[in-house]
């Protein structure tokens, strides 16, 4: 397969998955925003890498959404923003403000690092994008996401420098750990409240 003609929606793929995570109240778009967001890591984790090494990205991360998705928040468990219109500009201009600052340092950071901007600028976003939502919310889903986010973008712009293998295994033990966590966390909050989840 080659990356290389999907990489254009890999790039955009990774930028809408940072947006839909930041700004969605919907728990199943949530979900899928986190989907997306492993399948362009794929793509783009696929230039450098061979196929195989690459699929263990969206094989990992997709199990740990399906762990993550198995478990529904019950409605206190503060998933959604407790904001108004106002909060949602905030954080749309956020992202903004964000991808532009990413955007300006890009060709900086790649001649530094010696790494090419297709790979480097999504890594990068993805770790913004992370660090926004670890930043703008006390709620713990959230900030468990906003890790896998930055944990996905790391990936990006690491795979450029290494190709271990046992480094991807590793990263892969801590997507399912993480996500096994949340899940476990959503589990025990439900049943403090005394809510099934549905």
């Amino acid at each position: 397969m080659d990356f290389a003609l999907v990489e254009p929606y890999a790039v955009v793929a990774a930028l809408v998955s940072a947006l839909l995570l930041l700004l969605t109240q919907n728990w199943r778009m949530f979900l899928f925003a986190m989907a997306l967001q492993y399948l362009a890591a794929f793509f783009l984790v696929g230039l450098v890498w061979a196929p195989g090494l690459a699929a263990v990205k969206v094989v990992v991360g997709w199990m740990a959404v399906a762990v993550i998705g198995a478990v529904k928040p019950a409605q206190g468990i503060n998933f959604q923003y407790h904001s108004s219109k106002m909060g949602v500009l905030f954080r749309f201009i956020a992202v903004v403000i964000a991808g532009l600052t990413v955007f300006t340092i890009t060709p900086l950071t790649s001649e530094w690092m010696g790494i090419q901007q297709r790979t480097l600028f999504p890594g990068l976003m993805l770790v913004t994008s992370g660090l926004l939502q670890l930043g703008l919310t006390g709620q713990l889903v959230r900030r468990f996401v906003g890790v896998l986010s930055v944990l996905v973008g790391f990936e990006i712009i690491f795979a450029s420098l290494s190709s271990s293998v046992l480094l991807a295994g590793l990263m892969g033990m801590i997507h399912l750990g993480i996500g096994l966590a949340l899940s476990y966390w959503i589990t025990v909050d439900n049943e403090m409240r005394g809510e099934t989840p549905v």
